[in-house]
């Protein structure tokens, strides 16, 4: 019994460097594919947090402090990548306010890892012993991991409020992770359960951002509700004026007859290319909607978005869709 707490430490932690190794290497694989903005940070938070979880259980098979204060180093960077995540699925550019508060406190972070007591001995009732952070070193890393465990909570809820009712579940999956990495696991290590549950933090952090991260893997569409809500996709035939493809998502969304329709944006897409000469119409913007276009250079198709707004990310997917649809209408039909 000697080494119970030991055990715990190193089972505990390398479970969980387990899991983000697979998560980080799911999570590389899709961004490969589909090079999607957000999958990229997912990368990113992934790596750093692998780090985190290995050289904190090593650090207590050795008792190398020097090790454990580079753990919570990982913690900055780490910051910095769920900024990036949170602001890439809810907005176009990067908040400057969440970039310049982590800079603040990682600064602080950096200056009371130079104390003494940045990191200590923690002498068990076995007699064992094991290494944990204190001080104001601990206050700014609690600090910031309470910003990242505030800004997972929120974006993820915000998600599942605005998600539609066949994708509610799995955005519930991805809040829970995040109360769980986010809101679970602080509580449980500022009222001390960590030092009953053995390990509690490890498992909780690196559990919760596994379920979340899977959730968006394994759900795409999650990342792309809140920056913009589409109305309606339709993909037209210009040559005979009618719609061969409509998808909605917005239930309540009303337009006019889709023949009609399809005639509407053949006409005005040919009149500018007539009279301007400057190409293919890419958008027409309202004032309360636009509708993104994507020409088929071979057939007389059009695919039209019907969104809020434009977004580079809305415009990518646009994209990935249509050259999709272009590809298998060329091997299963002739137009």
């Amino acid at each position: 019994m000697v080494f119970v707490i030991h055990l715990a430490v190193y089972i505990t932690g390398y479970v969980a460097s387990g899991l983000s190794a697979v998560a980080l290497g799911i999570s590389l694989y899709k961004y490969i594919k589909e090079k999607q903005r957000h999958q990229l940070f997912m990368v990113f938070t992934w790596i750093f947090l692998l780090l985190w979880s290995v050289l904190a259980t090593t650090s207590h098979i050795f008792l190398s402090i020097e090790m454990h204060k580079l753990a919570f180093i990982c913690i900055m960077p780490m910051t910095f990548a769920i900024i990036l995540l949170s602001d890439s699925i809810s907005r176009e550019s990067v908040d400057i306010r969440k970039i310049g508060f982590a800079c603040f406190f990682s600064g602080m972070m950096v200056v009371f890892s130079l104390r003494t007591d940045a990191v200590v001995f923690n002498v068990w009732p076995t007699g064992e012993v094991t290494l944990m952070v204190s001080g104001f070193y601990s206050l700014s890393f609690a600090i910031l991991g309470v910003f990242m465990g505030i800004l997972l909570v929120y974006y993820t809820a915000k998600v599942l409020m605005n998600a539609p009712k066949s994708m509610k579940k799995i955005a519930t999956y991805s809040f829970t992770g995040a109360i769980l990495a986010g809101i679970v696991m602080p509580i449980f290590s500022a009222t001390g359960v960590i030092h009953v549950l053995i390990g509690a933090d490890f498992l909780l952090l690196t559990g919760g951002a596994f379920i979340m991260s899977i959730s968006f893997i394994k759900e795409p569409r999650l990342a792309y509700i809140l920056p913009f809500k589409a109305h309606r996709l339709m993909v037209l035939h210009t040559g005979a004026s009618i719609p061969i493809f409509i998808h909605t998502w917005d239930k309540e969304f009303r337009t006019t007859d889709g023949q009609l329709f399809s005639g509407m944006v053949q006409g005005v897409s040919m009149l500018l290319e007539e009279s301007v000469k400057k190409g293919n119409l890419k958008e027409i913007r309202l004032e309360n909607a636009i509708l993104i276009l994507e020409h088929s250079q071979v057939y007389p198709i059009i695919c039209v978005l019907i969104a809020t707004k434009a977004s580079r990310i809305l415009r990518t997917a646009l994209d990935g869709f249509a050259e999709k649809f272009f590809r298998i209408l060329s091997v299963h039909t002739r137009i």
